[in-house]
């Protein structure tokens, strides 16, 4: 990209000088040059504004749902308590974790963020600081962290706690009607299983699970103690290590309530896929999916706002609204 404008710098140059001999075509050849300079030049600059605007959508914070859409409120749904610790990085708190704390994070009991100190503004979030470096692979000592907090401070406070992504959406009322099946003091562990490990998107541990597993973090013999690792791959080991076992939350009809992937990939996945042999029930089309889903997954910050609208506020009406709507005066 230099070496053209240098080449066409000198260009120019000559052209000037011919120019400045008022030939007719050198003059019109030295306008052209003139205006491929400007565009040149100038779209960087363009580019620059559309980059602008992008992060400013972006960064655009989405509408609260008023409450009088949310059927019940977060100490209406069941006698058990909820704990969510949602794993975060701080370049998210303005997109994905606002968005968690806008929507479905309004509906926890308590909410925690796990993520790295850093510079960026914390948006008033209830941050818990993680000591490893922001890496994907540290996502495991995110998700130890997250949890010897709840073993530490809340452990007799709630009697489940939720470990999700910064992109999942949770139905809570969903999530409620699920666990209010089970005792929490019962050593259970919820998500989208595999035979070895259990989706990281979102799972749901009891407060007995918690309480055996934390303990056993820095045992090397039963658990992980390294900063980096798969974290749903570490976790079920430790969880296995200590009699804590897969438990299977899908519904009477057997379809997933736990949707680690998207929708769509979800409904279309080819059946040999490793993410379609390796799980217990596995469907496609709308039989993928139970009708209670507990939460979707790879959500966008915008898209959890749309589904905000889509869960509690659209309705369809019936054929009884639609008869009662009809003129009197009118036709039958």
């Amino acid at each position: 990209h230099v070496a053209s404008v240098l080449l066409l710098s000198l260009t120019a140059h000559k052209m000037i000088i011919r120019a400045l001999n008022s030939k007719k075509y050198d003059i019109l050849i030295f306008i052209m040059l003139i205006y491929f300079f400007w565009e040149l030049f100038t779209e960087t600059d363009i580019r620059k504004i559309s980059v602008s605007e992008k992060m400013k959508k972006e960064e655009k914070r989405g509408p609260k749902l008023p409450d009088e859409f949310i059927p019940f409120s977060k100490s209406d749904f069941t006698k058990y308590r909820i704990l969510c610790l949602v794993i975060t990085q701080p370049k998210s708190y303005k997109t994905r974790a606002t968005a968690v704390m806008d929507t479905w994070g309004r509906r926890c009991q308590h909410i925690y963020f796990v993520s790295t100190k850093s510079e960026y503004s914390e948006e008033n979030l209830p941050i818990i600081h993680n000591h490893a470096e922001d890496r994907y692979y540290n996502l495991w000592s995110k998700t130890k962290t997250g949890f010897k907090f709840a073993y530490e401070k809340y452990l007799d406070k709630v009697d489940w706690v939720l470990k999700a992504d910064d992109d999942a959406y949770v139905i809570f009322e969903n999530l409620h009607k699920l666990l209010a099946m089970y005792n929490p003091d019962d050593p259970l562990f919820f998500g989208l299983h595999f035979q070895k490990f259990t989706n990281g998107g979102a799972y749901v541990l009891s407060s007995e699970a918690v309480r055996r597993v934390v303990p056993v973090f820095q045992n090397p013999d039963l658990c992980s103690g390294q900063d980096f690792g798969h974290e749903d791959l570490e976790l079920t080991k430790c969880l296995k290590n200590v009699d804590v076992l897969q438990t299977d939350p899908s519904d009477d009809k057997l379809e997933e309530t736990f949707l680690g992937f998207d929708l769509w990939s979800m409904m279309t996945m080819n059946t040999d896929h490793w993410a379609f042999t390796k799980r217990r029930n596995p469907k496609i089309g709308f039989e993928c999916c139970s009708e209670y889903p507990v939460y979707f997954h790879k959500i966008s910050h915008e898209r959890m706002y749309e589904l905000e609208y889509l869960i509690y506020k659209l309705r369809v009406a019936t054929a009884a609204d639609i008869q009662s709507t009809y003129d009197p005066m009118g036709r039958e």
